[in-house]
């Protein structure tokens, strides 16, 4: 398997090649132009027009029988357009972006410093004078850096990115949290309810300890994982606890919301 750094080369060569096949294919429609993704990075444009071309793939197998003519300058536009596609509309993940490899634990003094060098490049103002398409593709950089800076900085929408990336996550309100350790956390809303009703700050101090003590617990569990996560290497029943991990601590999370409620003001 490649390195990222390999990966990276062979990939754009294959972009490359794409981009020269669409050019040669496309120049009669215009086409290429239109759909560059330097102009629309997340292809929506191109999309479109890739479903109207769809027909001309039918075509080819149609042609053999009825020996009809069929357009070969769209079909070749349907092939490159599936190139372009493949290499380059592909969702730029935040890791990708940073150029960083997906990990669950990162050095946050590195993404801090992608995330300034990235603000300066995309800085709006430094675009002012530039076409409206290339100051909308600016806009957009710039608002990916921010959402990238605020999901890798912190250590749990970090997690649930990574789990995401896996395709590991329930969907929302399908959440399936294990019985045993719902069975546990019976006791400690028990006690929860009690200092919602009759306020006692020996008892808000013990449950903050025992929250604070299963957190730590859990963490502890899964922390190998966490370290020596490899993107596409590590096993699915290790992620499985990954995830097992990060809605139990939601649900501790939840918990510890609802404690601070009953603190008197």
């Amino acid at each position: 398997m490649l390195s990222r750094r390999e990966e990276r080369p062979l990939r754009c060569e294959k972009r490359d090649h794409a981009f020269g096949i669409a050019r040669r294919e496309t120049c009669g429609l215009g086409l290429f132009a239109i759909c560059s993704p330097r102009l629309y990075p997340k292809g929506s444009l191109a999309r479109e027009l890739f479903w109207n071309l769809e027909f001309s793939f039918l075509e080819f197998y149609h042609y053999k029988e009825s020996r009809e003519t069929f357009d070969l300058n769209k079909f070749g536009a349907y092939l490159c357009l599936n190139l372009l596609f493949e290499f380059e509309f592909q969702p730029m993940n935040y890791f990708d972006l940073y150029e960083l490899p997906v990990l669950f634990v990162v050095d946050k003094q590195e993404v801090r410093s992608k995330f300034y060098a990235l603000s300066k490049k995309y800085h709006p103002d430094f675009y002012t004078l530039e076409s409206e398409e290339k100051q909308a593709e600016i806009l957009e950089l710039s608002t990916l850096n921010n959402e990238a800076y605020k999901v890798l900085s912190d250590d749990d929408q970090r997690m649930k990115y990574v789990l995401d990336l896996n395709h590991l996550l329930d969907e929302e309100g399908k959440t399936q949290i294990p019985q045993d350790f719902l069975m546990e956390m019976m006791e400690v809303n028990e006690a929860l309810m009690e200092l919602e009703f009759d306020f006692d700050a020996g008892q808000f101090s013990a449950l903050q300890d025992t929250l604070t003590s299963k957190e730590t617990a859990l963490y502890q569990q899964v922390q190998p994982i966490l370290n020596s996560y490899k993107h596409g290497l590590t096993p699915d029943t290790e992620l499985e606890s990954v995830k097992s991990y990060y809605y139990k601590k939601r649900y501790l999370l939840r918990i510890r919301e609802n404690l601070d409620k009953f603190v008197p003001r």
